[in-house]
């Protein structure tokens, strides 16, 4: 397998697209289409750390929480993921990301073709649960009054889509 690239220029194609769309440090769901009864996968890229923040809900009692199937009632794991986590010096997939081409549909063989594609941030929130942590891990489950709530106290403020 031969290419061009570096972890340098994906990493500058990538956030080119970040900053032509507006992204830095916004907030989008990679889970569940509608995250509040089930959770989500929200995902942010900071550019000036070159990294993914990535907050995970998932309800409570989906997950053994002895507690009401309410939507404001979720297990919240936290993961910060390097670019050069994702991406090997060479360009290739890092170690931890060589699956990405065998496991998701049409997984693309090098990290460029994820960034002109625009799945990136897709597999990189897909695979964040091996990053993730509980937090506050004292704290499990957290209770808010909405869904909405859980997510504003860790930050997150979901951005509109056009």
């Amino acid at each position: 397998m031969t290419h061009d690239e570096t972890r340098e220029s994906v990493r500058e194609e990538y956030e080119s697209l970040i900053a032509d769309q507006s992204l830095d440090g916004f907030y989008r769901n990679y889970g569940d289409a509608s995250p509040a009864p089930h959770g989500g996968i929200w995902i942010a890229y900071d550019v000036d750390r070159r990294a993914w923040d990535v907050l995970i809900t998932t309800a409570a009692a989906e997950i053994g929480y002895d507690v009401p199937y309410e939507p404001n009632i979720q297990h919240v794991q936290r993961a910060e993921i390097d670019f050069r986590d994702v991406v090997a010096d060479d360009g290739s997939w890092a170690v931890d990301f060589e699956r990405v081409a065998s496991v998701y549909h049409k997984g693309h063989d090098e990290p460029i073709g994820a960034v002109v594609d625009r799945q990136l941030t897709g597999y990189v929130a897909h695979e964040a649960r091996d990053w993730a942590r509980p937090t506050p891990r004292h704290d499990q489950p957290v209770e808010e009054d909405t869904y909405e709530a859980i997510l504003d106290s860790f930050g997150i403020s979901p951005r509109d889509e056009p």
